[in-house]
């Protein structure tokens, strides 16, 4: 197996997880995280747009440093992800359904932190528990 797909194999990998575990953390700033990054993912499959501003930002660096960059790392990492619905077309009801309730959930959570005081600012959406 060649570096960059095993890179890339590994980075999708860790996406999964961080798409089927973060809900199930208590972690606030994770839980923020996940609470913007998935509807952006969603809206992505919805409208199968698999344009992204950081493969945007590292096509035109590339272009202007070595000419022709087609073949960036960050098409190579994101355009599967964002090309999702290709690969299991017949599963993107049941993708969108886990993917919906899983995002209220963290909504949920979230509301309630806010509600039992844990949230008292914006700077505590950034607090991480595991960075401290």
């Amino acid at each position: 197996m060649q570096f960059r797909q095993f890179t890339t194999t590994v980075v999708h990998t860790c996406l999964m997880l961080f798409i089927l575990m973060i809900p199930f953390t208590d972690d606030t700033a994770l839980l923020f995280l996940y609470a913007i990054a998935i509807p952006n993912m969603l809206l992505h499959w919805k409208f199968e747009s698999n344009v992204c501003s950081l493969t945007l930002a590292e096509k035109f660096v590339g272009n202007k440093l070595v000419g022709n960059y087609d073949n960036c790392i960050s098409c190579i990492v994101i355009d599967p992800l964002y090309n999702f619905p290709e690969k299991v077309s017949e599963y993107m009801n049941i993708v969108y359904a886990i993917s919906i309730i899983l995002w209220v959930f963290v909504i949920y959570k979230l509301y309630t932190k806010y509600k039992n005081e844990e949230i008292t600012n914006v700077y505590d959406l950034f607090r991480s528990s595991i960075l401290i």
